[in-house]
């Protein structure tokens, strides 16, 4: 099964020849960049799209996990029930615990400024590789790629995904249906530095015994967000929403002279 169509994937790559991605957020989360100085990473398992994260998702229920589960078996022919459960007791304590942020590569976009669903928002710019040799406070580890984009995400899709690509769980989390292409995606992925945990499971079926321990790892870690460090320093350019008054404009140009960063104005989409 193919991922990726040549259109979508030269698309894809166009973009990612660019050094520079953005994101559209509203001004609470602006002033807490500049304050604060951090980026807050939140569980993509509570993402509204239900095929988003589906290898995660999949845990939920026993009944999806069966499905699910029966795909890997597939791929994975001399693998044992035992096996089986081994892995996704792993791939689920890494994936509840890993945290993303989502960025995009392009920089004056209406539907991004729609997504906002706020008149009072702004987009900030930076260089992508300010991420590359990022160094958590907690050991964590963070990496940052381009999101896939494919006609269909399903269980098929996803495993093999997941083994043609060296069993990477950053695989798992940057596959999106291309509905969503437009977004031209960039994403921040902290993952955890091991998968250890306490939580013990039992179950008659694979799947039972999946899926209490996926709810055990949960409560274990919670579904909260989580903060890295970032100096504001590093955003090379800031904008406010078409949509902005003339109010909120010298608002965002104000802070931009206190941090001495460069203001580029209201967008001029709607102009």
């Amino acid at each position: 099964m193919r991922l990726i169509n040549k259109r979508n994937t030269i698309c894809r790559k166009c973009y990612s020849k660019s050094n520079y991605i953005y994101r559209y957020i509203n001004y609470s989360e602006f002033l807490d960049i500049l304050i604060n100085n951090r980026l807050l990473l939140k569980y993509p398992g509570n993402w509204p799209d239900k095929l988003e994260m589906l290898f995660l998702k999949s845990f939920e229920t026993a009944r999806e996990l069966d499905k699910l589960s029966m795909e890997y078996r597939r791929k994975y022919l001399n693998y044992s029930i035992e096996d089986t459960k081994s892995d996704f007791k792993i791939i689920s304590s890494l994936l509840i615990r890993t945290r993303c942020q989502c960025w995009t590569y392009k920089e004056d976009d209406l539907n991004l400024w729609n997504d906002r669903h706020c008149n009072e928002s702004v987009r900030i710019g930076v260089n992508k590789n300010i991420f590359d040799h990022y160094k958590s406070e907690s050991s964590r580890h963070l990496v940052h790629k381009d999101v896939i984009y494919t006609p269909s995400v399903n269980y098929q899709g996803v495993v093999n995904k997941f083994a043609k690509g060296g069993r990477q769980i950053t695989d798992l989390v940057t596959i999106k249906k291309s509905v969503f292409e437009y977004e031209h995606e960039h994403r921040l992925v902290l993952l955890p530095d091991n998968y250890g945990c306490s939580t013990h499971s039992y179950g008659d079926t694979l799947s039972e015994n999946l899926h209490r321990y996926f709810l055990g790892v949960k409560s274990e870690f919670g579904s909260q967000g989580e903060y890295i460090s970032f100096d504001p320093h590093n955003i090379v350019s800031v904008k406010a929403s078409p949509y902005s008054s003339d109010e909120f404009s010298r608002l965002v140009e104000n802070d931009c002279v206190r941090f001495n960063l460069k203001y580029e104005g209201v967008s001029n989409l709607l102009h």
